[in-house]
């Protein structure tokens, strides 16, 4: 764009001169209204026509979505195929099923795709594998806000699936593996393996980092769904699945089918009523590990250690290319558009802090994103974001703001990442030859190394459901011979922009050459959105060599804020603890209780109180052989049988709390007592901790 040094250009903003104008026009037009209407006007003209009314000139929205609003995976393994090589002590004896065969495959989706509105053929499992059988490639479409026709692949956008669940594991021991299951509030499984892109079922040792197979371990089958990942509904379950029996050449198995469904500002994705979306086979978890009881004494070290991790997840990003309207409204033309007088990249972060456990030096869990970690953060303080932003070129002479209060001056800031002083008068890496051509004010110049700097945006995303780069304030000082303002430049939806938004690396424009003489696609760009300009015809010659160097673009999944690509830092590398656990046999056998307590469903034995301390664990291996399954610790006080501890019986075992009564008793005789269950062992645990 033209640059214009003014100098004393406010002494003129004042009494008769701007009177006079008022007198002229009736009203007082402000400048930055002055401004973009003669930006507009030249714009249109640059582009020889209207733009594009559903234009967003590169500034795409992604959801903010709490994580914790997710399906949740207890269970399901992230290193998906572990339990392939049995050496997971959780999985010892588990028989891997059998891979889907193409045959599988073709007979299961053409059963889904010809019979609309199947009824469910429900089982009832809770430990089962999931596996890969079809990816669907139908297409959706709907008409969403400013009337714009959308179109999805349904299968693309099914990628949360889930299981109902109502227990969950509780590990007790990790060498060797034990634990056992517990009740839970009912929620939605997450299958974990099948939150990725298409899943291939000819990858059984995941050498390409697919997932087609996932084991659930105390999930159930009572209920699938999905989470749908387009439409900003991304908190949002659909249960539009049928669980179904189909023989394939003499073969029954059972077959989970997804029907697609979306709402949102995209407009309505109604099912169809054909669940062939994606197809997932359910196949019984057959040995499934159980403790088998041993004797004499034994002991376990666990060590423990919690560190504290910072992660940076990716919102957005992409360069940005800045028109700042020019010092002067009244000699706007079509030549002076160059949008490079602010040339940046930008890249939008999410920052939440979590502990991660580790238990003998391998991940074991981590927790939700902790509370109150970020004093001005969101979500009472989980999540702060802020934009990392890396300064390239600075092409205008008016001073220009990027990042609202939190913000810099752009020109100063070059000036300090380079040791120098400069003011917003000078031109910064958009000098050259092709330049010089074209420029007939001298103004100054400098050739600067870039600049990155990190603004809080946290109050700016506060409210708001889903953000983008523009998102990012960019405000402009204007003075003219009628006044000054301060204006923030827009790229509103489907109107003249002010500002676009590129991929990372695309180059900027030399010096006072209009955008359309380097990017001769960018007038039908800007009138149909196609083709995108920097992937079309340009001349060379007219672009910025690529110095100074920019950002380097992150590449993984993209979509919303969950699945971008992200880092970890680790804050806080906690201590580690070691925790040994000692359990010895004090009593071994087998007995069987009935319905009774006392006399033939007792047992009596010997304990001492030497052999035990306040808080050591008295653990009882059995099993329930019927309803209402119990064992109580009964001594002799004074002639009469005391319960002095009692507890329900699971397997493989139950732990009891050891407490001083319990200790005084002991130098009674003592015996066990219960009903409905049986009893193998009892044992004494220790746990030191150092």
């Amino acid at each position: 764009m033209k640059k214009y040094l003014i100098k004393g250009l406010l002494a003129l903003v004042v009494g008769g001169f701007t009177a006079s104008c008022a007198d002229k026009d009736g009203d007082y037009v402000p400048v930055g209204q002055q401004k973009a209407t003669a930006y507009a006007d030249a714009f249109k003209e640059l582009i020889g026509g209207e733009v594009a009314p559903n234009h967003d000139w590169g500034f795409t929205k992604t959801s903010i979505v709490s994580e914790t609003s997710q399906a949740r995976t207890r269970v399901a393994e992230t290193n998906s195929n572990e339990w392939f090589t049995g050496t997971n002590p959780k999985f010892v004896g588990l028989v891997k099923p059998a891979d889907v065969t193409d045959r599988e495959e073709e007979v299961v989706t053409k059963w889904f795709k010809d019979n609309r509105n199947p009824s469910s053929d429900p089982i009832s499992l809770s430990t089962f594998f999931v596996q890969q059988v079809h990816f669907g490639d139908k297409v959706y479409t709907a008409i969403g806000n400013n009337n714009t026709e959308y179109s999805v692949v349904g299968g693309n956008q099914m990628d949360w699936l889930c299981a109902y669940s109502d227990t969950e594991r509780e590990v007790l021991n990790y060498y060797p593996y034990e634990e056992r299951a517990k009740s839970v509030e009912g929620h939605d499984d997450h299958i974990n393996n099948f939150n990725t892109s298409e899943p291939k079922r000819d990858d059984p040792d995941n050498s390409d980092g697919f997932h087609n197979m996932q084991l659930m371990m105390y999930s159930s089958t009572a209920r699938f769904g999905f989470q749908e990942s387009f439409n900003s509904q991304n908190d949002r379950i659909y249960y539009n699945y049928v669980l179904k029996a189909i023989e394939v050449d003499g073969v029954v198995g059972y077959y989970v089918g997804f029907d697609y469904e979306s709402h949102g500002n995209q407009g309505d994705f109604n099912p169809d009523g054909y669940y062939d979306d994606r197809i997932v086979k359910i196949v019984p978890g057959n040995g499934i590990y159980e403790y088998t009881p041993g004797g004499g004494s034994s002991s376990s070290s666990t060590s423990t250690r919690t560190d504290r991790i910072e992660r940076r997840r990716l919102v957005s990003q992409g360069r940005i290319f800045c028109e700042d309207l020019g010092t002067d409204a009244a000699r706007m033309t079509k030549s002076d558009i160059d949008f490079n007088d602010a040339v940046f990249d930008a890249k939008i972060w999410r920052l939440g802090q979590y502990d991660v456990t580790y238990v003998n030096g391998t991940y074991s869990s981590e927790t939700d994103y902790l509370t109150g970690i970020y004093p001005n953060g969101l979500e009472n303080g989980k999540f702060k974001y802020v934009a990392e932003i890396r300064l390239l070129a600075a092409g205008g002479t008016v001073p220009l703001k990027i990042g609202g209060n939190y913000g810099f001056e752009i020109h100063s800031k070059f000036g300090e990442g380079n040791n120098r002083t400069i003011t917003h008068t000078t031109i910064i890496n958009t000098m050259g030859a092709p330049s010089q051509a074209n420029f007939s004010t001298t103004v100054s110049t400098e050739t600067c190394d870039a600049v990155t700097v990190e603004v809080d945006i946290t109050s700016l995303v506060a409210g708001k459901s889903e953000i983008g780069l523009d998102i990012i304030p960019i405000d402009v000082e204007w003075v003219s011979q009628t006044g000054q303002s301060v204006g923030e430049l827009t790229a509103d939806f489907g109107k003249v922009p002010q500002k676009l938004c590129v991929p990372i690396g695309t180059p900027w424009i030399y010096e006072r050459i209009p955008i359309t003489d380097a990017y001769k696609d960018f007038a039908s760009y800007a009138t149909s959105r196609t083709p995108l300009f920097w992937d079309g015809t340009k001349n060379e010659s007219l672009l910025y060599p690529s110095i100074p160097e920019g950002m380097t673009a992150e590449t993984g999944e993209t979509g919303d804020v969950n699945t971008n690509p992200y880092h970890d830092t680790v804050v806080t590398e906690g201590t580690t603890t070691t925790t040994t656990v000692t359990e010895t046999v004090l009593w071994e056998g087998e007995i069987t209780f009935a319905n009774a307590s006392g006399g033939s469903n007792s047992e009596e034995f010997t304990l001492y109180s030497k052999d035990f301390a306040v808080g050591d664990k008295m653990r009882i291996y059995g099993e329930a052989t019927g309803n209402d399954p119990w064992v109580s610790i009964h001594a002799v006080n004074n002639g009469s049988w005391i319960n002095y501890a009692g507890c329900v019986v699971t397997s493989p075992y139950t732990d009891i709390v050891v407490t001083q009564d319990m200790i005084n008793a002991m130098t009674l005789k003592t015996a066990l007592w219960g009903k409905f269950c049986k009893v193998t062992k009892i044992c004494k645990v220790v746990t030191t901790t150092n």
